[in-house]
């Protein structure tokens, strides 16, 4: 039986690696589209993630908050998973 791995870890570090010391253009590139509340792709997730510079990161937190009002609304919105068992 041929089985392939649910999670394929050599993808994901090479796109975390990929995505290191991304640029301020960069950055506000795929800030810019993810402001259209359209989701993103992994490598621009991991460009996000990669991100130290506090100016940076006050932009992307500015977004989040922009795409989530855009989304949800002004409201609270919390996800819990649901276990059913026998």
């Amino acid at each position: 039986m041929n089985t392939m791995p649910v999670i394929d870890e050599q993808l994901i570090e090479k796109t975390l690696a990929e995505s290191r010391n991304p640029s301020k253009s960069r950055i506000d590139e795929v800030l810019a589209k993810a402001a259209g509340a359209k989701g993103l792709l992994p490598g621009e997730i991991a460009t996000l993630i990669a991100t130290e510079d506090p100016e940076q990161l006050e932009k992307i937190f500015t977004t989040a908050k922009a795409v989530k009002e855009h989304i949800y609304g002004r409201r609270l919105v919390l996800f819990a998973p649901l276990y059913i068992s026998n």
